[in-house]
This record gives C-alpha cells, structure tokens and sequence, in this order.
C-alpha cells in the first residue's frame, strides 16, 4: 500500500501503476480496500475521484472505458460530459488478465491527452498472463520525452507476495472473530502446521480462505497423529469448497418459499443427489464459457435475446437451472454472471475436460447439454 500512496501522491510522476499476483493472491481484494481508503479519505472537490472499474464487465474497454463504466453506474450524459471537463480520476482497472486484453488501455483511452480524462491508472493482472515484453502493454507512450528513461518513469509495478505466518495467524483470528466457524484459531494453526505441504498451499489468500471453509469437516484435529499423513492438494481443497457451498445452497433454497412447480423440481434434483447435480451444472457452464466465449468470464443474459443461445440452458427462469444456479458458488450483477473467482472457473472445466472421479467409460468431453431430469 505504501507504493500506490507514494504513486497517488506524486502528481507530477508516474501514470500508471501495475499490480500483479497470481491467481488468488488477492489483487482484487487490494483493489477493493484502496477503493475504499480512497473514498474514506476523499475530502475536497479538488481531489482525485477513485472509481474502482471491473474491467471483464466493459464491452472493450480499449475505448471509451471511463465513461462506459459511468453509464452503468447510471449516470446521464450532462453529468459524465461534466466530470471529463472538470474532475481528476484514480481509476482503479482490476482483472486485465481476465477481460483478455491485448490493447495498452492508458493510450489506447488517451488518457490525460488534451480535453480527455484526466487520470492516474492503477491495473492488476496475473503474473503468468504476461510475457517478457510486458511493460508495452502498460507504458504510456503520450509523454513529451519518448526517451526510454522518461518512459520508464511512466509506470511503476509491484508484485503481491504470498503471505507470511504471521500474516495466515492474523488471518485466522479474524476469521474466526467475524464467521464463528466450529473450530477455534489454535485449532486451525494445529491442522495447518501438521497437514504435510498445506502450509506452502494456503500462502495463497483465496486458498487460505478455502481451507478455513472446509478444514473442519475434512480431518479431524483431536487426532493429532491423524494429521500427519492427511494428503490435501490445490484440487482438494477446490473439490471440497464446491461440495460445501453446495450443500449450503441447497439448506437455503430448501428453507424457502417455492411455489408448487419449483418445490417438485427442487424434490426432483434432491432425488437425483443436488450437489452431484451442481457439480455437473457447474462444470457444463465453465466447458460453455471456454467453448462459446474463449474463456471470457462474465456471461450476460437478456431473457429475450438469448433464449434461443446456449446461455439459456444455465440462466433461464426454468425452475431447475434457476435452483441450482442459485445454490452454485456464481455472482448476479444486473444481467451479467460470472464463478466468484476466476480460478475457480479454471478449476470446473478442468474438471470438464478431465474428472479423474468419472469413469473411463462415462467420459465424453465437456458435454454443454442440458442435463436431462
């Protein structure tokens, strides 16, 4: 944080700052608490407005990008057009990775040309989603001095780190302070040090919290010796998070109020076993994202125009698909879906392609067809 606040401060320095991490490591969670720092902060109308920008959620964003974020905010033409003439920005561009970008999004918006948006932009993206040219897709190349030191002096990187045991004890105090989960701090600090390999697995936040979720129904820590020889992989752990949340999801959809014809459905998925059949609802949408959109992550539906497309086999209002689709671990905003972590998307077309579960006979490839009832 210390190194955005030094970027953020110097008005006249550097444009672009890149944060990378892996998968999991908590880039957009980052992003989210500056957002909210910034806006905390925020004090006088001659300040920067922080506008935190889902970048797999913009319809190309190489242009246009800050006023079509407003739009969605609902904004109205007038009020954008007076912002762009009048207000500095902090835009803060997560998920470049996922939105599989190829554009320098600074240049390509012209940002702080001559009568354009006026902005420093923070980016966060995976390490691995880059090559070794990286820097071209982020330097901004609209400087006076095309010369390589003032260019260098454009952008600004950063790496998040894995975290520290101190950082995973804190973490876990929190945890068990805010969710009251069934076991204490000590009992997962007892699990996480003796669970041979998991210590080097949960450096990574968004596995680390996967891990709080599942641990105390995947062993039990009274038997210490147990411990020890307890095999948990990456897959593991995303096997039994799906199966939690599944099994959450049907206890809720079941305390509902449904109507007639949704309450036989939902009896129907429970006969057929709900989280076997989630599993499969899962794994025949993230085989479709990779099929008809190349892995884009975020899938909007418009009842009317797509009823007649693939999407309609997972986001219509029949009761089966809507039930299980609210009981999977995806996120609703407005029209548009999308797996609450882009690794987790990975993780069920993985399973797609290969479910080392199935049997070789059953398997056929990332089916995309509705599941029969």
């Amino acid at each position: 944080m210390e190194n955005v606040d030094k970027f953020l401060k110097n008005a006249s320095g550097s444009q672009v700052f890149l944060l990378l991490g892996d998968s999991g490591a908590g880039k957009s969670t980052f992003n989210r608490e500056l957002e909210r720092d910034l806006w905390t902060n925020y004090g006088s109308t001659g300040d920067a407005i922080p506008l935190f920008i889902h970048l797999p959620s913009i319809d190309n964003p190489e242009k246009d990008l800050v006023a079509k974020h407003l739009r969605r905010c609902d904004f109205l033409e007038p009020q954008i057009r007076e912002l762009k003439s009048n207000r500095r920005f902090t835009l803060i561009c997560d998920g470049y990775d996922e939105c599989q970008q190829i554009y320098n999004l600074y240049t390509s918006n012209k940002l702080n040309e001559t009568g354009q948006w006026q902005a420093k932009m923070i980016i966060s993206c995976r390490s691995e989603h880059l090559g070794q040219d990286y820097k071209d897709r982020f330097q901004p190349s609209n400087v006076a001095d095309t010369s390589s030191a003032a260019k260098s002096d454009q952008l600004q990187d950063a790496v998040i780190v894995p975290f520290s045991k101190e950082q995973i004890e804190a973490y876990i105090h929190r945890h068990v302070a805010d969710v009251k989960p069934p076991w204490k701090a000590k009992s997962y600090i007892t699990a996480l040090e003796n669970i041979p390999n998991l210590m080097d697995l949960i450096k990574n936040p968004f596995l680390l919290r996967l891990s709080l979720d599942v641990l105390p129904g995947f062993v039990d820590v009274d038997k210490i010796e147990e411990l020890s020889t307890a095999n948990i992989t990456r897959v593991g752990l995303y096997d039994r998070f799906v199966e939690h949340w599944l099994e959450h999801g049907k206890k809720r959809v079941g305390r509902r109020e449904l109507s007639q014809q949704a309450r036989a459905a939902f009896d129907t998925i429970i006969d057929e076993g709900f989280t076997a059949n989630g599993i499969d609802f899962l794994k025949r949408l993230a085989a479709a994202v990779y099929k008809e959109q190349a892995g884009h992550p975020i899938v909007e539906y418009s009842r009317f125009k797509d009823e007649e497309t693939w999407k309609a086999r997972f986001f219509s209002r029949e009761d089966e698909s809507r039930l299980l689709r609210e009981a999977c671990p995806l996120i609703r905003s407005g029209n548009q879906y999308r797996f609450v972590h882009k690794s987790l998307l990975e993780y069920c077309f993985a399973r797609a392609v290969f479910d080392p579960q199935a049997s070789p006979s059953s398997f056929s490839g990332p089916s995309v067809t509705r599941r029969s009832s």
